[in-house]
């Protein structure tokens, strides 16, 4: 059920609980749901940035992604990485954002579309992270697991999508995020009631 024009909640402090929400799963996602591997991790954290972006976060989803992402990088011994992380994962979100736009489900043939730039822009910036960090050989050689890394995410993606549009979700948030419309003469109380 939407929410009730009864009810004024404060968009900025929605959109600030979503981003506090999604940047902790986004860290949790990455630091504790993963595989070791020789030179890092596979993790599912990136599904989080994409649905937070599809979802509507707008910059929002941004900061998640950057903050979420790095803290992990920070937290898992990878500090080096933390930086280039920041920039990766807040770009990872800008396909999501741009198509999500005036979407009604989180899943859709646009936000279908941008598992593919969001994965060229994991690969690429990686490599050229880890050619910056390392060597070329090191850069070439992680190219495989970031492919892999993004195919994992993109799959619980779609799948937490799915679940979700089932679920109206994206309407759901969305009637919080927006003022909601006061009746013809009511006077909206400046005071949130939850």
């Amino acid at each position: 059920m939407l929410r009730s024009s009864k009810v004024n909640v404060d968009p900025t402090t929605v959109k600030l609980t979503q981003t506090a929400l999604f940047t902790a799963l986004v860290f949790l996602f990455t630091m504790f749901v993963k595989i070791p591997m020789l030179n890092g991790y596979l993790h599912i954290g990136d599904a989080f940035i994409y649905l937070f972006a599809a979802l509507g976060g707008g910059p929002w989803a941004l900061l998640a992604a950057a903050l979420g992402a790095s803290m992990a990088d920070v937290a898992g011994g990878f500090a080096l990485y933390a930086l280039p992380t920041a920039l990766i994962k807040a770009l990872n979100a800008v396909p999501f954002l741009i198509a999500a736009r005036n979407r009604d489900k989180i899943l859709n043939w646009a936000t279908a579309v941008s598992l593919i730039p969001t994965t060229l822009i994991t690969i690429g910036g990686y490599f050229l992270a880890n050619w910056a960090l390392f060597d070329k050989a090191y850069a070439w050689a992680d190219v495989p697991w970031l492919a892999l890394q993004a195919a994992l995410s993109a799959v619980v993606f779609v799948i937490l999508a799915l679940a979700l549009d089932r679920a109206q979700m994206k309407s759901r948030l969305q009637s919080f995020s927006h003022s909601p419309k006061a009746a013809p003469g009511a006077k909206r109380n400046s005071v949130s009631k939850v």
